[in-house]
């Protein structure tokens, strides 16, 4: 559990890039609806999309070390080098309401199309927060774990004042 100035949250996936050198890939395609110009690995939770040229997508992990020392177990011949993290995505509860309307009207980053998808959505800090009438908030878009913070904080102080 990560601990925001307000709002305590957890990761439910991180999506990451590896680099382990160029490799010969069999990509079998055959049984899935998307194709992918890469092999498909299923391994500890997770799913690694490992590329021809030596680049691995990693997600469904709650974590960047456990990705890699995943991949040094299937190619132990090979250097396994993280790159960088492209996605964090964390959920979190706002334990109160608030005036959904008022924070539509008062912020411009802020769109509600109730007609399309019953959430709102809020641009912070190069993140998007996710917000559900149930209290329910996704965060994603985030690159490091104190954008979360960033975010879920600035939403906090914008909500408290317009609560129900």
């Amino acid at each position: 559990m990560e601990i925001s100035q307000s709002l305590d949250y957890d990761v439910v996936n991180i999506v990451s890039l590896w680099d382990i050198g160029k490799l010969t890939v069999i990509i079998d395609n055959t049984r899935r609806k998307k194709r992918y110009n890469a092999q498909v690995i299923r391994k500890g939770g997770g799913v690694f999309l490992v590329f021809a040229s030596g680049k691995v997508v990693a997600t469904g992990f709650k974590s960047v070390a456990l990705p890699g020392s995943l991949l040094q177990e299937i190619y132990p011949e090979k250097d396994v080098i993280f790159k960088r993290v492209i996605n964090i995505t964390a959920h979190s509860f706002l334990p109160y309401g608030f005036n959904t309307t008022a924070l539509i009207e008062r912020y411009q980053d802020t769109t509600y199309k109730p007609e399309i998808y019953p959430a709102v959505y809020i641009r912070l800090h190069d993140v998007t927060l996710i917000y559900y009438t149930t209290g329910s908030i996704i965060v994603t878009g985030a690159k490091e774990k104190h954008h979360i913070d960033l975010a879920l904080s600035e939403f906090c102080s914008r909500t408290a004042s317009i609560k129900v």
